[in-house]
């Protein structure tokens, strides 16, 4: 067998490849390197074919996060071999990667997504991970809803969620102020007896978090190994609109930096 027919011996045999990998920051399932290169390392021995980098191209840029930090961006080109160990017979396989991080792990992504993204397209892998399938919603958008239709109350929308006609007085018992009504199709949320966007009749858009704020939030959560499951959570309790971290106000993100802050403090007064 040459080359070419130990490749379709491989590529009759790699079957599916389940998603093991959670990303918790974007909540979204995809394939891990390891299980890939790992299914294929077993069919590479078995069929005599060597798999191997024989060149690779590392480019640096360096981003400014919203925090001032540095964010490192690795651009990887790396060329494959796929040798047949029998024949000596060999051909190159073109791969590329791009990996940010704010610390020395930009490299790693890098690499890691060029060599994932090489035997998937080299051996046509069914592995449920396509980077440009649509069906998956792999950002930070808070999905539409449809809201039941409610009778005007004569005040504004919910600022938080948008329902029309929502908002009603609270109850002194309860603390006053207005309330977002959940059987009216509300969202649950409280507002002050002072709050201008609702006192002044006018609905005002909620300003949320900048993308460039948003990568530095996800890189103190990797860097602290902070799920993003428990930031949300926390502000959630106060603000129902918020289920991403791209749903954060920006007083949200200004108080999580300094928590983070002080996390940073306390280790290095540890160390």
């Amino acid at each position: 067998m040459g080359l070419f027919a130990k490749m379709s011996a491989v590529m009759g045999e790699v079957g599916f490849i389940r998603k093991r990998g959670r990303n918790t920051v974007q909540n979204y399932d995809y394939v891990m390197a390891s299980d890939i290169a790992g299914e294929m390392a077993q069919l590479f021995a078995k069929h005599g074919v060597a798999f191997y980098p024989s060149s690779h191209q590392l480019t640096w840029e360096t981003r400014e996060s919203a925090r001032g930090n540095a964010m490192y961006v690795c651009k990887a080109v790396i060329q494959y071999k796929l040798k047949d160990t029998e024949s000596d017979e060999e051909i190159v396989i073109p791969s590329f990667g791009e990996g940010i991080a704010n610390g020395d792990k930009a490299a790693y992504k890098a690499m890691t997504g060029a060599l994932k993204y090489a035997l998937i397209q080299t051996f046509l892998i069914a592995a449920g991970d396509d980077p440009e399938d649509e069906t998956e919603d792999k950002t930070l958008k808070v999905p539409d809803t449809v809201l039941p239709e409610s009778k005007p109350t004569g005040l504004p929308a919910c600022p938080l969620c948008g329902a029309v006609g929502s908002i009603i007085k609270g109850r002194p018992e309860y603390g006053g102020g207005y309330l977002c009504y959940g059987k009216k199709g509300g969202c649950g949320a409280r507002f002050k007896d002072d709050d201008t966007r609702i006192v002044d009749g006018k609905a005002k858009e909620r300003e949320v978090i900048t993308p460039e704020q948003l990568t530095d939030l996800e890189a103190l959560c990797s860097e602290f190994n902070v799920s993003a499951e428990a930031v949300i959570a926390q502000y959630r309790a106060s603000d129902p609109a918020v289920k991403t971290l791209a749903d954060l106000t920006p007083s949200m993100f200004k108080h999580a930096l300094d928590v983070f802050e002080k996390k940073r403090t306390r280790q290095l007064k540890l160390n």
